[in-house]
């Protein structure tokens, strides 16, 4: 007498397996989202150091052509190398100082710095309050733009802390915001979520903030 077996395979069980290679694959992309998003942020990072050292090149070498100038309204900042990139806003009405980096498309932007982003602003969304070209000494470039940047984050955040953040400051309760303010983007950021919310670690080089849902709570140097 012969016997015959038959095997049979749970249609459930062949869904819970592909359930779990389908979760297991969404896990690693999540995993790559998260790695090529730090990369992001390092590369914003480095265009902005960047754009710093641009800034302090050209204004060295063309020391004597600084003008004065005067947002109409509120102007973006783009970067030198890539007019599209941009990398903040100034205020309506606000007086700072603007260089020629004697490009062939010069006329077009000046190469500016606001609030610790360098970059460029094109003319056409300022005015120049000194016609003339004219040295100013780098006392008086501190001095005309302290207050108003002063007054500017005063404005956002409060008289005592818009002054503690122009001078670079951190204390406890900040916002990420404000930390992002007065100490620029991080060099690397590391994220915990769990049912207790959103745990962060902001290194900048050997100093770590940790950030619980969003507030500065402590600080390691």
């Amino acid at each position: 007498m012969r016997f015959i077996f038959l095997l049979f395979i749970s249609p459930i069980s062949l869904f819970a397996q592909d359930t779990e290679k389908l979760q297991s694959t969404l896990d690693s992309l999540e995993k790559e989202k998260e790695k090529a998003s730090k990369q992001i942020e390092n590369i914003d990072k480095q265009i902005k150091d960047i754009n710093q050292e641009i800034f302090k090149t050209v204004t060295k070498k063309n020391s004597a052509d600084g003008v004065v100038i005067k947002t109409i309204n509120s102007t973006d900042i783009f970067d030198t190398r890539n007019w599209t990139t941009k990398l903040g806003t100034i205020p309506p009405n606000f007086t700072l100082l603007g260089y020629d980096d004697k490009s062939p498309d010069s006329f077009k932007y000046y190469l500016v710095n606001y609030n610790g982003t360098s970059g460029i602003v094109f003319t056409s969304d300022v005015e120049t309050i000194i016609q003339e070209r004219t040295r100013l000494t780098k006392e008086e470039i501190l001095l005309k733009n302290r207050q108003e940047q002063i007054e500017s984050l005063q404005k956002k955040y409060g008289k005592v802390n818009g002054e503690r953040i122009y001078n670079e400051s951190i204390w406890i309760g900040m916002t990420k915001e404000m930390i992002v303010e007065s100490w620029g983007s991080p060099n690397d950021i590391n994220k915990t979520v769990g049912s207790w919310g959103v745990h962060e670690q902001w290194i900048y080089n050997s100093t770590y903030l940790y950030i619980e849902n969003g507030i500065l709570t402590s600080w390691q140097d």
